[in-house]
């Protein structure tokens, strides 16, 4: 059944223009992480809702450092 859900998961997420890299199962707070790309932050938030019902989910959204450099250099203090 695991395998399943998870095959309908990267379907679901492919017709959703994501594109898993990598997913880790976890012991702690959290069952699973999943690295995954989207173009916006539609698609990530479209899936987490597509979850099981009592299923808990965060989302956190990054960027590149050499990314995040630039914008911090754009700053004016």
């Amino acid at each position: 059944m695991a395998e399943q859900m998870s095959k309908a998961m990267m379907e679901g997420a492919k017709k959703m223009g994501i594109t898993i890299h990598q997913g880790f199962m976890c012991l702690g707070r959290y069952d699973q992480v999943w690295i995954s790309e989207a173009p916006d932050i539609s698609g990530p938030m479209r899936m987490s809702m597509m979850a099981m019902p009592d299923a808990v989910s965060e989302t956190l959204v990054a960027t590149s450092y050499e990314e995040g450099m630039k914008w911090a250099a754009s700053l004016k203090m």
